[in-house]
Formats: structure tokens, sequence, C-alpha cells
């Protein structure tokens, strides 16, 4: 593994590999943009490098050989913490950033070299954790890099994106992605790739999802009809989309894991209406008027999602989110009174 492997993000790369080059390696950094585009990887090649003793002065590639080298690829190293979701938990716990963050910062390494703690995803830090890990941001021990990895930047805190030094990941030009999938998913006709690679905004993680839950012409029929659907058609279109999950799947889990790439592409439309509408992106060519409150309803998919985890009807979970989206299109500002509040 190398930061040159990482394929597309040339700006992102440059910066790290220049800050380690001149052993200016800031205490915080987002990194942020579309799945599957090298966030993860940027993040685990910063690490090793920063822990590489044999990473020669001037340059900004670990070796890849030696025992500090081959433990952060195991995932081994103690001065290497990744923080994510615990199996038990649907967010990221203060007691978990406390045991996994806080408390070895209150040690020292072994040698007095750096330690390099990465949260992934950054956005499911509750709000207890988030204002954990700000505390940390603004007293920032010597030799020591946070490293926020998320794809929805917009959940974190704005006091955590001023202290931190935030590098935006693009989605992959289309040859790039289109390589990067063909390897994960050989089968797929070069017409399949690129059409999942555009339905999944350049992701390459969620084109593959996609493609192997079959929701690439489920999304092409009724994607941009739900976005842009009144009340009643939002029921018709949910009893459409309530029976395809269950064609072909015989248990509820089966039908789980065929929406969750559906409702991923919803929620990810959703998301990036509301950054366009913030100038945060560009808006999308001819894209019809969505929504209001996108950022609002990609949480309320994101709901949805989790109450079909917890064994909710499909039929009942998909009316109800289609509803919601429906009640922001007809009337702007106010709230389906038979939905759910959005829970964070």
């Amino acid at each position: 593994m190398s930061f040159a492997e990482i394929l597309g993000q040339d700006g992102p790369v440059s910066l790290l590999t220049g800050a380690l080059a001149r052993e200016r390696v800031a205490h915080g950094y987002v990194l942020t943009g579309p799945e599957g585009v090298g966030k993860r990887r940027a993040a685990a090649e910063l690490a090793r490098a920063l822990l590489c003793p044999r990473r020669a002065p001037g340059t900004a590639e670990a070796c890849g050989a030696c025992p500090e080298c081959v433990r952060c690829a195991r995932g081994t190293h103690s001065s290497y913490q990744v923080v994510t979701v615990p199996e038990d938990k649907r967010e990221i716990p203060i007691a978990w950033v406390r045991e996994r963050v806080i408390e070895p910062l209150g040690l020292r390494s072994a040698d007095g070299g750096w330690r390099v703690f990465v949260v992934d995803p950054a956005d499911a830090l509750n709000a207890e954790a988030a204002n954990c890990l700000l505390k940390t941001l603004e007293e920032p021990s010597p030799r020591v890099a946070l490293v926020l990895v998320t794809a929805r930047v917009e959940h974190l805190l704005p006091t955590i994106l001023s202290r931190c030094q935030v590098l935006r990941f693009r989605p992959l030009p289309l040859a790039i992605g289109r390589r990067v999938l063909a390897a994960a998913a050989p089968a797929a006709k070069p017409a399949e790739l690129d059409q999942a690679l555009a339905a999944a905004a350049g992701s390459p993680g969620l084109a593959l999802r996609v493609l192997s839950h079959k929701v690439l012409a489920a999304w092409s029929k009724w994607g941009d009809r739900i976005l842009a659907m009144g009340p009643v058609e939002a029921m018709d279109l949910a009893a459409e989309v309530a029976d395809w999950l269950k064609k072909g799947a015989a248990t509820l889990e089966d039908r789980r894991v065929k929406a969750r790439p559906f409702l991923e592409l919803l929620a990810l439309r959703l998301r990036e209406r509301f950054l366009a509408e913030q100038g945060l992106a560009p808006a999308t060519p001819g894209a019809a008027p969505g929504p209001r409150r996108p950022l609002e309803l990609a949480e309320r998919v994101m709901e949805a999602q989790l109450a079909l985890d917890r064994n909710l009807k499909v039929d009942f979970v998909i009316e109800e989110l289609f509803l919601a989206i429906a009640d922001q299109a007809a009337y702007p500002g106010a709230q389906n009174p038979s939905s759910p509040a959005t829970v964070r």
C-alpha cells in the first residue's frame, strides 16, 4: 500500500504527503467525500507514515516492511487506534471515545513518537462524544494526529471543522471509477459499470452495492419520481417499491439488504441537494425541483434504514418515508403528523 495507489485524489493526497515531507502534520484532519473514493485508505497511509521509523526524511511513504508497518496493517499497533461504532450501538458514545482516545492520550508512547487516532465514521459521534473530541482539539497534545473520516461533513460540529484541516475527496473520474469497480465486479458489463457509478455519484463502494443487489433498474425507474412526488403519488410509489423489495427476497433480512443501497442512493441525492442549496457543491445539471429541507429528509431516510433493522414491516417504513418526502414537496415547512420525528 502507498499514497500513490490512491487514485483520482491528487489534491488531498498531495496536501498529506507534503505535510509529511515537511514534518508539518496538523493535529486534526477531516477527510470528507463520497463513500469508497480513498478517504479511509488515506487515513491509514497517514498513520503508517507517521509511525514508520524507516521513513526517510523529506519523504511521505512508509517502508511497508518494518514491524511497525506490519502492526499498523494488522490493526495491532499500540499507537494507532481506529474508533468506529461499537457492534451493539448505532452511534459512537462518549464512553467509547474516552476509552479509545482520551485515556490513551494520558499515556506516553513507548518511543515518544506519534500517536494516531482515526474516527470513522465521524458523523456517527453522538453530541457528548463530539464535544469530548472538541476539547481534545482545543488543547492538542504534541505528536498526536486526530483524523475524522466522514461522508457527511455537514453533521460535524462547526467548532470541530474550524480546528481541523478539511480535505475534500472528490467523486472519482469515470475512467478511474470504472477501473476500480470493474476489478470488484468483473461480471458487470461496461454500460452497467457506468450507470452504477453515475447513480452513486462516482462512489465505487456504493456503486458495487447497487450492482450486487440489482438496484440500478429500480432506481432508474423510481428515483426522480420519488424526489418530485406529491402526497397522492407517494402512496402508489410506496406500494410499488415495497413490492419490489419483497420480490425474490424470501426473508425480512433479504429485504433489508436489498433496501439498503436503494435508500443510500435516496439519501445521497437529498444531501447533494442540500449542499447545492448551501453553495457547497454544484447543482446537478437538469435536476428537477425537489423537496424542501433535504438534509432533514436525508436524516429521515437513515431513520428508515434503522427502522428496517428493528424488524418493522417494509410496507410501513417505506410508506412513512415517502409521505414525509411528499409532505415537504407539497407543503414546504410543514410536518406530516403521521410521520415519526427524526431522532439524532
